[in-house]
């Protein structure tokens, strides 16, 4: 009588373990799929002569209408850091009228920040402007999905 006992309360405690679990595993779900769409899409990279542009959001996740923090990642032809430059940015959303630009703060190692603020969604067009010091200046543009 006492094993019958002590095998449905371990029966009791199975499922009330498999029942927290089960809630924890769709919890998790639920959250990688609420957040999945959050996650800043990959840096966008244009090559120019020796120099390898990238350009991504970071801290805000996908652009969106307001403020958005922006990295330029600078790289030359052997994947190494360009330390010296000066990085300039200004975008725009063709025909709107909206328009914004900054110079970007160096941050070490070939990243430059920048904070980008978008009136409205739509297509933006950011354009990346780099100096160095005895080279021909160097301009690229990168279209910006904003939600």
């Amino acid at each position: 009588m006492r094993a019958k006992a002590e095998s449905a309360k371990r029966r009791r405690l199975s499922r009330g373990a498999l029942l927290g679990l089960g809630i924890v595993v769709i919890a998790v779900a639920w959250l990688v799929y609420a957040f999945l769409g959050e996650l800043a899409p990959p840096p966008a990279t244009q090559q120019v002569d020796d120099l390898e542009i990238a350009l991504y959001s970071t801290l805000t996740g996908r652009p969106r209408v307001g403020d958005n923090q922006f990295e330029i990642k600078l790289s030359d032809r052997q994947g190494q850091p360009v330390l010296q430059a000066e990085v300039g940015v200004a975008y725009s959303m063709g025909g709107m009228g909206h328009r914004g630009g900054m110079a970007a703060r160096s941050e070490g190692y070939g990243i430059f920040s920048t904070l980008l603020k978008f009136s409205m969604a739509g297509t933006w067009t950011v354009e990346v402007v780099v100096r160095r010091p005895g080279r021909p200046e160097v301009k690229v543009l990168f279209s910006v999905s904003v939600r």
